[in-house]
């Protein structure tokens, strides 16, 4: 079930990040984010081990990211279905 959590990002490997942000952010699924933030593209990103063990720390220098290139936002429901369907269910939908 898609649910919204508040995550901390913090960068423990850049310098230059500055302060840790705080975000209302798509839980994708136990150890993934889902992130649309008007780059024209839909960001996954993946750490090692379930957010919630790490009080909702997400460190982005432990992430790896999976990004796709979209024209728009997406619902919570539309979401919902990428995160039960098939991955080439999830093509078909969606290409252009």
């Amino acid at each position: 079930m898609i649910k919204r959590e508040n995550i901390k990002f913090i960068a423990t490997h850049d310098e230059g990040f500055g302060e840790p942000i705080v975000e209302d952010t798509v839980i994708f699924a136990d150890e993934i984010i889902a992130e649309f933030k008007g780059y024209d593209m839909l960001t996954f990103r993946v750490m090692p081990e379930p957010i919630a063990e790490k009080d909702n720390v997400l460190d982005l220098s432990r992430c790896k990211i999976f990004r796709i290139d979209v024209d728009r936002d997406f619902s919570d429901e539309e979401l919902q279905f990428m995160q039960d369907a098939k991955f080439i269910d999830v093509i078909r939908r969606y290409a252009r």
